[in-house]
This record gives structure tokens, C-alpha cells and sequence, in this order.
């Protein structure tokens, strides 16, 4: 897809009526990975109908909730099917992925700062992932968190966890295995933390 729909939440909880927003992607892309960060939402990788990108795209969020344009900014410096994309003080990161022309998981983690007016900076490389795996990544409290996802070849999924470090000049520590998800395998999934939890 192209477009991007945004309803907003009432005090009930309960989403209003859905809109299109005016934006468009100049392409369309399927699985990107997305963060938000100080009113901009930024769009990671994914795949377009020739394959698998390494474009970034960021939009700014209007008063009203739409977003007027997306704007290509610094690609990763690879291309990643399906990344997992985290926000933690001013850096933007990419946690692994997976390259699905290749069938192969990504073990990279890689991350770049985020200017005031939006786009990113540099990406820079950071600890990897001991496993390159296609995860779901969760920046919390000074710690980044993978979860599951899917390792190659062939889109095998896994169960992990593991937790990082993350240091003040943005860069991560050791990776460390964690108590696994309770199901056997998991691929595809999407994680997010709130009061202490991790979901």
C-alpha cells in the first residue's frame, strides 16, 4: 500500500471514524517497519513489488492528526523485507530483519540519529543480534528487547528473547538471552512495553 489511514482515540478508548490521510508513498511497500518520535513517523524498509528496500521515509503529524508528506531520508544501508524499527532518546534503530529474496535472516543492528526537523542522520552500526532473525524490537527504559521472529533459511520461526544495553552515545551492550515466549515459535509479530510489561 501507498496510503496511510489515522482515526483518532476517543477519551472512551474506542477509535473514531478512519481517514486517508493526504500523503502517499511514492511507492507501495508492504511490512516496513515503523517508530514515531516528537511528532514525526518514520517508515523502515520492507518490500516494494520489485523487492526487498532500504528506503526510509519520514512524514510530520498535522494538528488534526493527517500527515501532509512522506519524505525519503537517509536509507539503512541494506536492504531488509521485514525490519523491526525502535525510537530511544533521539536515535533511530533497525533491529535485524529478514531478506526474503535471499531467505536469509538479518543479524545487524544499526542506528541513526534523529535531527530536530526530522530526517536522520548517519547509520551507524551497533551490537548484533546473535541470531539474524527477523524480530520484533522494543526500546524500554534503557534497554532494548527482540522478541521472536523468524531466522533463515525459509521463514523458520523462533521463540527467543533477548536484551541489550543501551548506552548514552546510542550504541548497545551485549545481547542476552532471556526467559523464551511461551509458544513454540513465533514469525511476524509485533511487541510493545507499557508500565513495566512487555507484550
Amino acid at each position: 500500500l501507498s496510503s496511510t489511514e489515522y482515526s483518532q482515540i476517543g477519551s472512551n478508548g474506542v477509535p473514531g471514524t478512519w481517514h486517508v490521510a493526504t500523503a502517499t508513498l511514492s511507492t507501495g511497500i508492504q511490512s516496513a517497519a515503523v517508530a514515531a518520535y516528537k511528532g514525526n513517523i518514520y517508515a523502515l524498509g520492507g518490500q516494494s513489488s520489485s523487492g526487498d528496500i532500504a528506503t526510509v521515509y519520514y512524514a510530520t503529524v498535522g494538528s488534526s492528526g493527517d500527515l501532509a508528506s512522506w519524505t525519503a531520508t537517509t536509507s539503512m544501508p541494506y536492504v531488509d523485507g521485514w525490519p523491526s524499527a525502535a525510537v530511544y532518546k533521539g536515535y533511530l534503530y533497525a533491529d535485524g530483519g529478514y531478506n526474503e529474496s535471499n531467505s536469509i535472516g538479518i543479524a545487524s543492528v544499526v542506528y541513526a540519529t534523529i535531527n530536530h526537523d526530522g530526517p536522520i542522520g548517519t547509520w551507524q552500526n551497533t551490537t548484533s543480534l546473535d541470531v539474524p532473525e527477523g524480530t520484533a524490537a522494543v526500546a524500554y527504559n534503557g534497554f532494548m528487547y527482540a522478541l521472536g521472529g523468524v531466522v533463515g533459511p525459509y521463514f523458520s520461526p523462533a521463540a527467543s528473547v533477548m536484551h541489550a544495553p543501551i548506552n548514552n552515545n546510542g550504541t548497545l551492550g551485549t545481547w542476552q538471552y532471556d526467559t523464551k515466549l511461551i509458544g513454540s515459535s513465533y514469525g511476524g509479530q509485533a511487541a510493545y512495553a507499557y508500565n513495566g510489561n512487555l507484550y
